[in-house]
């Protein structure tokens, strides 16, 4: 992690870094180190602040987001296109270009080419750092950062021991208010800002290295910026120092670049335009580097972004509890392991890695494994579409989970007709366990029946909507599916059954209330009293659906295409999926191959025999 350390120092070491610090020196004079203290507060503690902020917040936008949406885009927006494009990406290349190389140039030659040529090679190489980001904490962090800072030892090390050192008085600037005017200054470097860019370059770069979650990356974040923030402040105080030493030696300059020019040549002569070009050079493409890559994270779509695009476009699509359960798998299972990737940077080998993170970090049921998967390829089958992502990672890498097949249950009509017989002392339960039973609808749709989606005229029961229990409100909307919308002939009894009841309920009640004011947790709780007073195995209330109600009308020798449209199944495959046996299904299956091989006779005179044996 301490070549992390070294390349956010090399980030914010920039043009202005090398050039305020000397030229603060010489006009401060004698009160250097009191001005000093004041350029340190804002051009360090500053940009350290800022830059675990950001990663605390997970990037400026959410930052800024907290005073409102509009706000964080203009802000955000405005902010990486002057630190960067606007200003510190061009002069990245001008300022090493003037103060190092163009001054050595012959009179005759031609600036602007040579100015074109040297920024072509200069954003030639800037763009070879940044085509792999992976990569840009072992090139900036191992090898350029070590390489400025040796280049900047040597310079101070040569000026201490050759340099010729006179202190002036300070300028009038200086003389009175030395640290509100290095407070002033050090807001020159422009690190405040920068640190809003690069607070995120070092969070994604800390996901890099496997550190997913938010925590461990915030309190890296907070080691990096203390480290880098202390190699500033030396180094800032090395350079200020010169430009102290300096200020009897030399008139005062036009700015720090012509303080830090002559400092050089006095030290290594003409030679030393090799060195100064050297670190100016370095200084500068570190620091253009750190922007664009900034710069293009964020205006790259990221993971954690795409999200908010994707669940956003979901609102008007799907019914806000099914949305709020996408929200709950993709900010709890997806989204930490993820959200710093950009969208289109994620490969199978990424999925497959956060596979593995979830089912080590959570001990989950196959079924809802296969869920977060599913939830996760749904988002990028959704940017294949519309995006114009080329593949879908998730897809590629395979399923994780897998439905579980395991025993059935579900009650005979035996079973329930016993369960049942617990329910008539509460009314409303029972009515509720004879629709549930013998119509086979949801409890979502149960719960929603008024009495005006009853004609017991043609006993007939409508079923056109679902009560939902969201954000702590009574919530009624349409059915799950399209198929969901239905007509349901009841039987005489249940027909009878359901007058008696709703006639009976209070005169206040409209024709359009809910005639079951129960919670979804009612019959479960009931469903427990039931099964302990009868001795009834216990099964899920979605049973009752699932497997009772379907299983018996496949029993009774309906055909799918009847169950599906009577239960509101979209697919009849769904329906083929719940035809789970009765008892005695088996045997009645071994009866009829067998009248199917040898015949009715056959059979009829092998039950003969095996009533004679019996008796």
């Amino acid at each position: 992690m301490v070549v992390i350390r070294f390349m956010l120092f090399s980030l914010f070491f920039g043009a202005g870094n090398l050039i305020f610090p000397p030229f603060l020196g010489q006009n401060a004079g004698e009160h250097t180190f009191t001005a000093m203290a004041g350029f340190l507060l804002t051009a360090v503690v500053l940009q350290v602040l800022g830059v675990i902020v950001v990663a605390r917040f997970d990037g400026l936008d959410k930052l800024s987001g907290k005073t409102g949406k509009r706000f964080e885009f203009i802000f955000t927006v405005l902010i990486y296109l002057s630190i960067g494009p606007g200003l510190g990406i061009p002069r990245a290349a001008s300022v090493p270009f003037e103060m190092a190389v163009s001054p050595y140039l012959p009179n005759d030659a031609n600036r602007t080419l040579w100015m074109v040529l040297y920024s072509a090679l200069f954003f030639l190489v800037a763009l070879w750092l940044c085509l792999n980001p992976g990569k840009l904490v072992q090139r900036i962090g191992r090898v350029l950062t070590p390489s400025l800072l040796t280049l900047l030892v040597l310079l101070f090390i040569s000026f201490v021991t050759k340099g010729n050192v006179n202190v002036a008085p300070a300028l009038d600037s200086y003389q009175s208010s030395a640290f509100l005017k290095g407070f002033t200054e050090g807001y020159n470097t422009m690190d405040t800002i920068a640190a809003l860019n690069f607070g995120l370059v070092i969070s994604t770069t800390l996901v890099l290295f496997g550190l997913n979650e938010k925590k461990d990356r915030i309190s890296h974040t907070v080691y990096a910026g203390i480290f880098a923030g202390s190699i500033l402040a030396i180094v800032y105080m090395m350079l200020s120092y010169m430009g102290m030493c300096s200020s009897g030696v030399y008139a005062v300059q036009e700015n720090g670049a012509w303080t830090l020019r002559c400092i050089v040549q006095q030290v290594f002569g003409d030679g030393g335009a090799i060195l100064l070009a050297a670190i100016f050079t370095l200084a500068c493409l570190t620091t253009c580097v750190g922007l664009i890559n900034s710069i293009s994270q964020f205006f790259s779509i990221l993971f954690k972004n795409f999200v908010e695009i994707y669940l956003e476009s979901m609102e008007h699509r799907i019914k806000e509890n099914t949305l709020m359960t996408k929200q709950n798998i993709f900010y709890h299972h997806i989204v930490p392991y993820l959200s710093e990737m950009k969208l289109d940077e994620i490969t199978p080998k990424d999925i497959i890695h956060w596979q593995d993170q979830v089912m080590k970090d959570n001990n989950y049921k196959q079924t809802y494994l296969k869920t977060i998967h599913n939830q996760l390829s749904a988002l990028f089958n959704y940017a294949v579409r519309f995006y114009g992502l080329k593949s879908n990672p998730a897809r590629l890498a395979g399923n994780m989970g897998k439905e579980e097949v395991g025993e059935m249950k579900f009650w005979t009509k035996e079973e329930y007709l016993t369960f049942s017989r617990a329910m008539m002392n509460k009314e409303e339960s029972y009515h509720a366990f004879e629709i549930l039973y013998w119509c086979g609808i949801r409890l979502g749709e149960l719960l929603a029946l008024t009495a005006e989606d009853f004609d017991f005229e043609k006993k007939t029961l409508r079923i056109n909507k679902s009560y939902q229990r969201i954000k702590g409100k009574d919530v009624i909307t349409t059915p799950k599916t399209r198929k969901s919308n239905r007509v349901l002939t009841l039987p005489d009894f249940l027909a009878e059954e359901m007058q008696d009841y709703i006639s009976r309920l209070p005169w206040y009640l409209k024709v359009d209330d809910r005639i079951f004011t129960i919670t979804k947790s009612g019959p479960h709780h009931e469903m427990d009293r039931g099964c302990r007073e009868t001795g009834v195995k216990r099964i899920r209330v979605h049973d009752l659906r699932r497997h009772s109600h379907v299983s018996m009308l496949i029993e009774m020798g309906f055909s799918a295409v009847d169950i599906a449209n009577r239960v509101g199944h979209e697919s009849v495959k769904v329906t083929y999926r719940y035809a789970h046996m009765f008892p005695n299904k088996y045997l009645m299956i071994a009866k009829k191959l067998n009248i199917s091989r040898n015949g009715e006779k056959d059979e009829q005179e092998k039950s003969r025999s095996e009533r004679t044996f019996e008796k």
